[in-house]
Formats: structure tokens, sequence, C-alpha cells
């Protein structure tokens, strides 16, 4: 079962597993009941600063399945030391596949990921790592075995060399070809041109200054000055027009020297 496992799981995984592997080589389920679905086992685990756990077991017929209550499988993905000792006890030396997590495993990330439909998703990269874990696992058991001895070390070495100037000839033949890695030749990127500009809101608009904002302000207020003037006027002179016809061209010969007077003093000022 270690060395099964060794081969499944990732370094760091195969590590816990060990540890519970070796734990539980101390342990012994013992048989406490059945019904028509379930077999019952209880754990005693040993004495830790003074305390003793007891695990229980439940082995579902139906499922094939092991349940222990301290949940390591459920939490972490792993099978716990009970669990490992009942199947050691059951003689399944072999680990079963459903005690087997898939995330836990080294190829997790070369699998295929299939939608509802069961149409396998990811493309051409899902096919990349694919074909690379399949390659380095037989590269790795190649050198393994040729390691151990010169003259088998040498044949690799030879064969790898070669194997290298073939790939390096296609990589520079496809290149020259204009062929990108996706299939595409280079001409499809001279028809992608640079987005159009747009020009932004407010753009081009000069910022005034404060001596400049207050110029505006005097020029407007003197401006509505000379506007209410008027409109009085204009209003004293309709009334007056109707009383006294002379009386009127005399108002009206002084609001246009006020008037004119006041639009100079405020302009000066």
């Amino acid at each position: 079962m270690e060395k099964q496992m060794a081969e499944i799981y990732t370094r760091k995984i195969f590590l816990k597993f060990q540890d519970e592997l070796w734990h539980s080589l101390v342990i012994m389920p013992q048989f406490v009941r059945e019904n028509a679905t379930h077999k019952m086992y209880v754990v005693e685990s040993s004495p830790k600063e003074g305390v003793r756990r007891v695990r229980e077991i439940a082995y579902d017929k139906e499922l094939d399945f092991a349940f222990c209550t301290c949940k390591k499988f459920e939490s972490e993905g792993l099978p716990s030391r009970h669990i490992l000792a009942f199947l050691r006890l059951f003689g399944n030396i072999p680990l079963p596949n459903q005690y087997i997590m898939k995330r836990w495993t080294r190829g997790a990330k070369c699998q295929i990921i299939t939608d509802k439909q069961g149409v396998g998703i990811g493309g051409q990269h899902s096919s990349m790592l694919t074909w690379r874990a399949k390659l380095f696992q037989l590269a790795s058991e190649v050198i393994d075995k040729a390691i151990i001895y010169e003259e088998a070390s040498v044949i690799v070495n030879d064969g790898l060399q070669s194997l290298l100037g073939k790939i390096e000839s296609i990589v520079s033949n496809t290149k020259s070809g204009g062929i990108s890695e996706k299939g595409s030749t280079t001409h499809d990127y001279e028809a992608l041109k640079d987005p159009s500009a747009v020009r932004a809101k407010g753009c081009g608009q000069r910022l005034k200054r404060g001596k400049e904002k207050a110029t505006n302000a005097a020029k407007y207020r003197v401006c509505m000055i000379i506007l209410c003037i008027n409109h009085a006027a204009h209003l004293y002179r309709s009334s007056q027009n109707e009383e006294s016809p002379q009386h009127a061209s005399e108002y009206d010969s002084e609001a246009d020297s006020l008037s004119s007077t006041g639009l100079h003093e405020k302009t000066k000022g």
C-alpha cells in the first residue's frame, strides 16, 4: 500500500498518508455488532497524557465503504489510521479507489475536465499538460532504470541528445514557416489595428485663473446694474408719458447720464 500511494499521491500528501499508515500498524479494530446493512467496530487508541480515546468505525455493506468518527477523510480527504487498520484487517493491501481523492494525486492538474454533458473542456492547454505528465513519467522511469548501470546511462544520454537535435530542427522549421504555436500564421496579426482614438469629454478646455474669474464676475455685475437702471427708466418714462411729455424727456436725459456715469465708475473700479 505504501509503494502504491507513493506513485499516486503528491510528495506532501504522501508524507501525511505515510504517517497515518505507520500509526495504523499498532491499531487493532474490535468487532462490536452487525446488522443487515452495517458492521460496527471499535478502535481504542494508545493512552496519551492519561487520556484513552475510543473511535467507532461503521462499515456500509452496500457502499463498500467505512466511516470513522474521527472524520479525517471527510475533513482532509485522507483515510485515517483507523480506516487503514480496518482495511488491513480484511486484507485490502492496495488502497481501494474510493479512498483516493483525485485532488491529491500527481495527475490532478492534467486530468480532462468535462461539463454536464460529459464533453471535455480545456482545449489545447489541457492536452499539453496531459502530454507533459505522460512524457515526464516515462522519462523518469527510463532514468531511474538506467542510472544504475553506466552502459545504460550512456545509451540514454546519447538517445536524449539525438531527440533534442530532432526537436530543435522541428522548432526551427516551424518558426521559419511563420506558423505560431496555435497553428495560425503571422499574417493573421497584420489585420489587427490600433483602436480609434476617442476625444475625452472636456479635453482642450483652458482653465481660467482666479483673477480672470473675478474680472468676469465684476463685468457681469456692472451689466446687471445697467440693465436694472434702464428697465426702471423705461417704466418711469412710460408712466410719465401719460402725465407730462416734457417732464418725461427731462427724466430720460437724467437717466441716460446716470447710467453712463455709473458704467464708467464701475468699469474704472
